[in-house]
This record gives structure tokens, sequence and C-alpha cells, in this order.
């Protein structure tokens, strides 16, 4: 005797299930349409049933937008997981619901067993810090600064001195203060295990810069072991004599492809000659390097920037006052909002309220600045160059393209 039972094809019989906790503690937060796309996906996922966001568009009667802009939102209650089949395409990705019971509870207790000192700060000890690091990096905060320093603390559990002595780091060696690059550095020492200011000072001390050049140079060059003494020495003086930069050598260094037995004296007598080249198409004894020259260049526009920022922002509030206490209440709320990132879950209100708050006071600007004939990038900070902010500097750490072109303007200019 065989056994069947009939299949039910009417998606409308089956059941789904919402675990009771989203309802009582996600659901009255949201945004209907958000509510709505999380619910349909859930069915069609249960149902092991095929979907798109644009199909979930079409039946909820809402854009396409709004439905990644809801994925975006469970996904920072981390109700949801997005998954990047390549990751280089962040616009294409699947989407798993998780456990809301494992993602609260679970999480937490994965916190305390790999977090166990989380850092709390009071609203006094997060304002020095604000200000410590103001201080380092002579501006205000940029964009969402405030609350990316907040995840730092919760995120890595690490003490507001180790995010001050990365500013202080990015600030000394890379020349630059942008948080996202402060960041990356900060993830960097997380990773390899470095949590305390002792931890970082000694990583430092034994992987400092020079010693990174020295590594640098020599895998380059097809090796993999240290440099020895003499070759240190040698090294050195291409960027404290010869005043060439890291990008310079190892275009000297690839002048090697055709030689058996690359070496270090070969790459000096290289780069020496070059120097002298340099000199005799410049026609100028000057030793000032053309990094210097370039990087003086860097920071005259940037002390104009800053004349030119304060005039437009001058500008602005004589005739449109309003803009003034604007742009103090927008810093006010981000202040709100990085401590109510503090307090997890039990602050999610706050931090919408305040988003909110700073969502009306930009559209408020908006509209003064529009009223008044100014544009509406007039009260940002002026760049000559918006990619490296006047650093030379990208983000991801490598030179910008205009450094090139100030330096060929600067060597033509001399010839």
């Amino acid at each position: 005797m065989n056994f069947q039972k009939q299949n039910i094809t009417n998606y409308n019989l089956y059941d789904t299930a919402v675990d009771n906790m989203f309802i009582a503690e996600y659901m009255a937060t949201a945004p209907g349409d958000y509510v709505k796309a999380y619910l349909l996906a859930l069915m069609y996922a249960d149902l092991n049933v095929p979907c798109t966001n644009e199909s979930l568009a079409r039946e909820l009667g809402i854009t396409v937008e709004e439905v990644l802009l809801a994925w975006n939102h469970w996904e920072k209650l981390g109700l949801i997981l997005k998954k990047y089949p390549d990751p280089e395409n962040r616009l294409r990705y699947t989407v798993e619901f998780l456990n809301i019971r494992e993602a609260r509870f679970g999480k937490a207790r994965a916190s305390s067993e790999h977090k166990p000192g989380s850092v709390k700060l009071t609203d006094q000890e997060l304002a020095q810090l604000y200000r410590d690091i103001e201080a380092i990096t002579g501006r205000l905060f940029e964009g969402r600064e405030m609350q990316e320093i907040v995840s730092w603390l919760t995120d890595y559990s690490i003490a507001p001195d180790v995010i001050l002595l990365c500013y202080k780091y990015c600030m000394r060696n890379r020349k630059t203060s942008k948080y996202r690059y402060v960041g990356a550095v900060l993830k960097d020492w997380v990773q390899q295990g470095l949590r305390t200011v002792a931890d970082v000072e000694q990583h430092l001390e034994n992987t400092d810069a020079r010693h990174f050049l020295h590594k640098r140079i020599l895998k380059a060059l097809g090796f993999s072991r240290n440099a020895t003494e003499e070759e240190r020495r040698i090294i050195d003086t291409w960027f404290d004599e010869l005043d060439y930069d890291i990008e310079r050598v190892l275009e000297a260094c690839r002048k090697t492809s055709g030689i058996s037995n690359p070496n270090i004296n070969y790459i000096n007598s290289v780069l020496t000659s070059w120097k002298r080249e340099e000199k005799g198409e410049t026609g100028s004894g000057d030793s000032e390097s053309l990094y210097k020259r370039v990087m003086d260049l860097y920071e005259k526009e940037r002390t104009n920037n800053e004349i030119r920022t304060r005039e437009n922002l001058d500008q602005v509030f004589q005739k449109a006052p309003r803009v003034r206490d604007i742009l103090r209440e927008m810093r006010e709320a981000s202040y709100r909002m990085s401590k109510a990132m503090l307090m997890g879950v039990n602050g999610q209100d706050a931090v919408l309220r305040e988003q909110e708050t700073i969502d009306g006071l930009l559209l408020e600007k908006e509209t003064l600045l529009q009223e008044n004939g100014f544009p509406l990038d007039i009260t940002e900070t002026v760049f000559t160059c918006k990619e490296c902010k006047d650093s030379g500097l990208l983000e991801s750490g490598e030179r910008c393209p205009c450094f090139k072109e100030k330096a060929e303007r600067l060597l033509s200019e001399a010839s």
C-alpha cells in the first residue's frame, strides 16, 4: 500500500511562521512598506518560490528603491543577511532571513564571549573623545564620522585611547584624517589582535614605515628575506637624500625585469642617474624635493579653500541667518544619535528620531539656500580636488591623480 498527500498549489492555503518577537519589537517601529516587503518575501522564502525586488515592488505597489531601503533597514537590525555572489558587485545580492531569536540572543552571547571588555562611555567621556579628535584633526566632524566612532567603540571593544592613537598615526604617517581611512587602519589593528595602546605601540615599533619600505623593495626584486644592514643604509639614502617616494623606487625596480641578478646596487645606480638628469633638466641646484613642493601646493590650496569656505558661510549667514542655527542643530542631533547608538537595540528608536530630525533640518537648509539663490553645496568645505580633499591621498591610501598633475606642472614651470 502506498500513501500519498495531495499537493497544495494555492499559496494562500499555506501558513507562514512569523516570530512573535518580530511583531512585538520590530514591526511597530518600522515603516509600513518595510514590514510588507519583509513579510511577503518571507512567505515566498518559506514556499521556496523565486521572487525579485521588482516583483515584490509590483505586488506591493511601491518602488524598487523602497524595497532596497527595506533590506537595508532589516539588515541593520540583524534580521536578514545580504549574500553577494560577486563580492565586487555590491548591487546584486540575495537575502537570507535569519532566526530572530538567534540574531537577538545568540549575538548577545557571542558578543559577551568574544568581547568581554565592552566599552561603555558616559556622555561626558564621549564628548571629551570628540573634542580630542577635533583637536588632533584640526577640523569639524564629517558626515557620519561621529556615528562611526561609536561603532568602533562597540564593535571592536577598544578603549578611546586606541582611537585617538589611530587618528594621530594617520595624521603623522599618512597625512590624512579621513575617518574612513582611520577606520580601515583601526580594523586592521583589531584583526591583528591589537586592542590596547601598548599593543599598538609595540606593533608600530616592530613594523614601522621604514621597515615596510625595506621589505616592499626587496619583494619587488624577488626576495622574501629581510634587508641586510648595508642594504638598509643604501635604501634609506633613496628617501632621505635623493627625496624619492616609494612609487618612484618601485619604478626603478621594474627596470630589473631583464636582469638575471637584480640587486640593490643596480637600483641605486638607476635612481642616482635619474636624480642627476632631473637636476640637469630643471637647471636648479635647489635640493628641495619635488614631493615637498607638491605638498606645499596642497597646503596653500587648503589654506585658500578654508578662507573661501568661511567667506561662503559668512555670505549665507548674512542673507539667511537661520542656516547658522540649522548647522548647529544638525551637529547636536548627530551627537545625540551617536550616544543613542551606544545603547544598541534600546537606542534604535532614538537613532531613528534623530535621523528624521537631521533629514528635516537638511531639507529646511536646502529650501533656504534655494530661496536665497545659493547653490546647495555652498555650506560644504571647499576643496580643489574633491577626490582626495586636497591631501594628495585617496581613501584607499593610494596617491590621487591630481598629485601627478601638480608634479608635472612644477617640472614644466621649472624647465
